[in-house]
């Protein structure tokens, strides 16, 4: 796999691998994790 790839596209490519070959020997990939804080997007409710 090439390390160019970045994370969430060398999972998918790893997937597609995995589709075209099943047989193949199964594999490990760390993702990143973020967490995005926004604000609400409902409207106020009725006090």
């Amino acid at each position: 796999m090439s390390s160019s790839l970045s994370p969430p596209a060398a999972a998918a490519r790893m997937l597609l691998d995995c589709l075209d070959d099943p047989g193949r020997p199964a594999r490990t990939l760390l993702l990143p994790v973020s967490l995005i804080v926004r604000g609400p997007t409902a409207p106020p409710g009725a006090g």
